[in-house]
């Protein structure tokens, strides 16, 4: 089933001036007995040797399979084998020192299977697939959720509720919600806000964050799927971020 994918962030300062960025791609998710394949749209392949390097090693990320059993990536192994292949074209084809140099630091990362496999789960909307119970979607029930990088490096815990209601022939939908850990540190994430603006040192401010969501549901096949995320320091600033999958439908 393929999907219209919407990253958004709105992000408002002290004056509740507002900016926003968007983002809007194709996403295809192949649902099989033993695994979900989550597919971004691949980008087009370059005639400049550098450029279509970039565009491979990203586009070698795109195609993640996450076993309905366990929750791991099945095709964990593709991705590396298919990286080294491309680490070999690199070094063989482009005659640039930094990119070698580059290629053969990342090695350490793409071909440990541990880490890479880390990287992964984390990648964009992907934390939002691995909360799931695969196997029976309205039976989920996780009670945490770590995003990483959506606001600047830092960690966002957030502890999760779930209710699923029930609707006529096999629909449903699944909310979520969800607020602060009160157990993890948000030192660092509140030393960046502090940075970025200008909050003069030692002037306390407060942040909280919180999520809500929903997955539609038909069949158990997810159909659809929007949730936002809520930074928010009162006359700080205030992040809003949405990830939203619509169904593409047939012409």
């Amino acid at each position: 089933m393929k999907f219209q994918y919407i990253y958004q962030i709105e992000d408002f300062d002290s004056l509740e001036n507002s900016t926003k960025y968007e983002k809007i791609t194709e996403l295809e998710i192949t649902d099989t007995s033993s695994y979900l394949q989550i597919s971004f749209k691949l980008d087009e392949e370059k005639e400049d040797k550098l450029e279509n390097f970039f565009t491979k090693l990203n586009n070698n990320f795109k195609v993640i399979q996450i076993n309905k059993e366990n929750k791991e990536i099945s095709n964990i192994q593709d991705i590396i084998k298919e990286w080294k292949k491309i680490k070999k074209e690199a070094i063989l084809g482009i005659d640039i020192p930094a990119v070698i140099d580059l290629v053969l630091d990342n090695s350490k990362y793409y071909e440990n299977e541990e880490f890479l496999s880390m990287l992964l789960k984390n990648y964009n909307i992907m934390p939002f697939f691995f909360l799931l119970n695969l196997k029976e979607l309205n039976k989920t029930n996780s009670e945490n959720l770590n995003l990483y990088n959506i606001i600047y490096d830092s960690e966002l815990s957030l502890i999760l509720s779930f209710s699923f209601e029930e609707e006529k022939n096999e629909k449903g939908i699944l909310y979520f919600k969800g607020k602060e850990n009160p157990k993890v540190d948000t030192l660092e994430l509140r030393k960046l806000i502090r940075e970025e603006y200008d909050v003069p040192p030692g002037k306390p401010f407060s942040l909280e964050f919180k999520i809500d969501g929903m997955y539609f549901i038909e069949k158990n096949t997810i159909q659809g799927f929007k949730t936002n995320l809520i930074l928010d320091s009162p006359k700080v600033m205030k992040k809003i971020i949405t990830f939203e999958l619509m169904e593409l439908k047939n012409e």
